[in-house]
């Protein structure tokens, strides 16, 4: 931990000499009106005409030992218009700044002050540039500099006050304070500059023990500043204890055993650790005690002291040592160093919306920014005290409290930062409530309030969604003032090496947000400039955002750009799959087929690979959705007759017996490599129909009559038998693993669908191999599993068509009849599902039960 530098502030400068005459900021401008300066001549100079000259030379000659009040009424009561020379002005200058400077600091109101010190300051420089009064050379540059130093103008500061520390013995103490002051505030100073300078002090002649007692609190300062925290603790011990300065000495003897103690730091329990910091605080809380100790000082013992606590985890103790601190002191450093350091603690317990609350009260009274110019604790340091409690408040995922608390930051942050903090706190807030159900606990704000006007309130005051739509728009509206900020960060950090990060985070927030145009517009704004490395990602998002806006053709663009511009980048291998499925939606198979085989077979890809697993996957419905079209096309070209029809129906279903039989392959060996996916069944009965499809070609070989070999016929005969026994296996092995799993648990109508038609694939293709004994089961299971809906009309009547295969009419009439049955008990409201699940309408299948009946007879 780097060791704060303690300085004498503008609200308190360095304690004076003994001999040292009390000079503050000014009230500048308090000249009376005229009426009351005639008053005050009449009581001055007792009637008579006054001679200018020779009383301002005796307020002159008074004001070196003290400004008495008869030197106050001397500066109101004389204009300076009445000043007939240069000699006198100058003598009017000196004595009006001097009672400026004075005013100023009797001042409680910190604005009024610092303005009452440029007044004072005014006319202090115009005494200056006319000449100081002979004699008081000393003098003059004593408390310009002074004024200098009050207002911040440490480096104009410089020349006056070693000046007055050469030719004003009086004061010399205080300006050679205010400059080791100034050496210390100095950035890269030299520890060497600053032992100088204290030498120099400490080698003057006639030095007065107080003088001499604030050298040596000079100099403790000076090695706490530069980090020697037990030479400063040698030093305090040695400390003359009768010194009015000695519970300052100790003051900093304190800070210097808990800045030794901080460094040597470990996250362990340390019981001889904990012990030294109690010492410490005890310290601090005697010190705090002395009256003497001076304002600046008592504040910093107390700041201090609160943190002590924080390192003894005594969190509620130090919130409200901090809290006084805060509320006593505004305006000062000190004051708001303490209140980092309570929100930093309350950040600890959790208490967000204290942290918030205290920020805010911060902001409103802040006051302006110069008043916190302080070497103590540099703007920097509180800029980064601040910050980091924001960062803290991100940790704890408090993200409503981080978007106010940054809407309110302090004027000394900086714009970047407020960015910084809303940006990464919207999106992790939207984050947060992306994707999660809509329920009575769930709390989002109300979206039917503007989102500014409530940060402008109190963002953390939320309300329930009433609709999962509210709650949809609520987190796209926060990821796109997540985005905005992103983007406004991005501008002002441009020649950053951040920035092209920034603005990405801008651009996948757009499109979290739904705002696609936007994001698009900001890819081709950002792409020019962007580094090859990184660009096929802008192309595989805008590709992303333009198939979502219904522009399939732009988004095969962009991909096909990606793919033929960074071929080996790693993000090709997904353009590549994303093309390869949109390819196949136009039926450019071949072109799919290519780009999956360069990423399966001719990348660097491993099976390991969510892409090589998708491409693979990709490949075999590729295969199986041309078979499906090459079958279709064959069901067609049979309606037409003629040996050239029979001709291209042999061919189609050649062609769509190879394609299946690759689809079986490659969705085969998907399946043995990823036994888990939750897309099994859905695969498994891919394969059961690209069995069941391709087993259609051998069948119409066996059935067309052309002359062929008996060796050939058996062939097909084999062939086709073993396609349907690996379709109806497969169908099995998915009413199998189905059945572990309860029907009413199967969340996906889809899932529900697909068990029904394996259960009805299996029993066909077992009826379609004349096994009807091991059918009919089938069938009864597939009427019992739906019976009282449409679908158990289709089960019954194949087992009835089982039961006539088998000769078993009577019970093929009763099956029947129970089938006429169930088709008087289905409601009329479920008349429309009779054509979308079953091959007819409730009429139809009366109709069909009749015929049935008069067949079984």
């Amino acid at each position: 931990m780097s060791a704060p530098k303690d300085k004498a502030t503008a609200e308190n400068p360095a304690p004076k000499s003994g001999s040292a005459m009390p000079v503050y900021l000014a009230i500048g401008g308090t000249i009376l009106a005229l009426g009351v300066a005639a008053a005050a001549f009449a009581f001055f100079f007792g009637g008579k005409a006054p001679d200018f000259e020779r009383e301002l030379a005796v307020g002159l000659q008074k004001l070196k030992r003290e400004l008495t009040p008869e030197v106050r009424r001397l500066a109101l009561s004389i204009e300076l218009k009445d000043l007939k020379s240069k000699s006198a002005e100058a003598k009017w200058e000196l004595i009006v700044g001097a009672v400026a400077l004075e005013d100023s600091e009797k001042s409680a109101v910190r604005e009024r002050a610092i303005a009452l010190a440029e007044d004072a300051y005014n006319h202090l420089q115009q005494s200056q540039k006319i000449g100081f009064p002979r004699g008081f050379d000393g003098l003059g540059n004593f408390l310009l500099g002074k004024v200098l130093y009050q207002l911040f103008r440490w480096p104009e500061a410089i020349e006056p006050l070693e000046i007055a520390a050469t030719q004003w013995p009086a004061g010399r103490a205080d300006a050679l304070a205010l400059l080791v002051d100034i050496d210390l505030a100095t950035e890269d100073v030299s520890p060497e500059v600053v032992t100088d300078r204290l030498d120099y002090w400490d080698g003057l002649i006639g030095l007065t023990p107080e003088e001499r007692d604030r050298a040596r609190l000079k100099r403790i300062v000076a090695k706490i500043a530069f980090g020697e925290y037990d030479k400063a603790i040698e030093l305090a011990n040695e400390f003359p204890k009768e010194s009015v300065h000695y519970p300052n000495a100790m003051s900093q003897q304190a800070l210097a055993k808990f800045l030794n103690l901080s460094m040597a730091e470990n996250e362990t329990a340390d019981p001889a650790r904990e012990a030294m910091l109690k010492e410490v605080y005890q310290q601090m809380r005697s010190v705090a005690k002395d009256l003497t100790l001076d304002p600046v000082s008592e504040r910093r013992n107390q700041y201090y002291a609160g943190i002590v606590l924080q390192r003894l985890g005594k969190w509620e103790e130090s919130i409200s040592g901090l809290n006084v601190l805060r509320q006593s002191s505004p305006h000062t450093v000190e004051g708001l160093a303490g209140s980092i350091a309570e929100m930093k603690a309350l950040n600890k317990l959790q208490r967000y919306d204290e942290v918030v609350s205290t920020m805010r009260q911060l902001f409103e009274q802040f006051g302006k920014l110069e008043w916190y110019n302080n070497a103590w604790q540099p703007i920097s340091v509180l800029r980064s005290g601040v910050n980091e409690v924001g960062q803290e408040m991100l940790v704890g995922r408090a993200y409503p409290q981080v978007v106010e608390y940054a809407v309110k930051l302090p004027p000394f942050c900086e714009r970047q930062d407020r960015l910084r903090l809303l940006s990464v706190g919207y999106g992790r807030w939207a984050n947060s409530l992306k994707g999660k159900p809509v329920a009575e606990e769930t709390e989002v704000l109300d979206i039917r309030t503007s989102l500014q006007d409530v940060l402008r309130s109190d963002p953390s005051s939320l309300n329930t969604a009433t609709t999962p739509d509210e709650g949809k728009r609520f987190w796209q509206k926060l990821f796109y003032e997540s985005a905005k900020s992103y983007e406004e960060l991005a501008l002002i950090q441009m020649r950053s090496p951040e920035y092209f990060d920034l603005i990405w985070q801008a651009i996948k927030n757009y499109q979290s947000a739904g705002d696609l145009k936007q994001c698009n517009l900001v890819i081709d704004n950002t792409l020019p400039f962007e580094s090859v490395e990184q660009r096929p990602r802008a192309y595989l998002m805008k590709a992303e955002n333009l198939f979502a806006l219904n522009k399939p053709d732009g988004s095969l663009i962009e991909l096909e750009k990606c793919i033929r511009d960074h071929g080996t980048h790693p993000l090709s291998y997904q353009s590549r799959l994303n093309a390869a499925r949109m390819l196949v939606e136009r039926s450019e198979f071949q072109k799919s087929q290519d780009y999956l085989e360069q990423n399966l077979y001719d990348s660097a890809l491993t099976p390991q690979s969510a892409i090589w697993k998708e491409s693979l996957f990709e490949l075999g419905r590729n295969y199986y959705q041309q078979g499906e079209l090459q079958f279709s096309s064959a069901e067609i070209l049979k309606q037409k007759s003629g040996p050239d029809a029979e001709e291209s129906v042999r061919e189609t279903l050649e062609q769509a017996n190879t394609l299946f039989t690759k689809s079986i392959d490659r969705l085969g060996e998907w399946l043995q490599r990823y036994p888990e996916d939750k897309r099994r069944f859905e695969t498994l009965y891919s394969i059961g129909k690209a069995y069941q499809m391709a087993a259609q070609y051998p069948e119409y070989l066996l059935k067309d009559g052309r002359p062929t070999s008996t060796e050939a016929q058996r062939q097909r005969v084999l062939q086709y038998r073993n396609l349907v026994k690996n379709a109806r296996s497969t169908f099995e092995q998915i009413r199998m693993g189905m059945n572990d799993i309860e029907i009413g648990l199967i969340p996906s109508s889809s899932l529900r669908s697909l068990l029904r038609n394996s259960y009805f694939a299996e029993a066909d293709l077992t009826f379609q191999l004349q096994d009807y004994e091991n059918a009919l089961p089938l069938y009864r299971s597939v009427a019992n599993r739906f019976l009282g809906e449409p679908e158990s009309l289709e089960a019954l009547t194949q087992a009835a068509e089982c039961l006539k295969k088998l000769g078993r009419n009577e019970e093929g009439i009763r099956v029947i009849a129970q089938a006429r049955e169930i088709l008087a008990q289905i409601p009329a409201n479920q008349d429309a599902k009779f054509v979308s699940v079953t091959r007819f309408s409730r009429q139809q299948w009366s109709d069909l039960l009749t015929r049935m009946e008069k067949s079984i007879y």
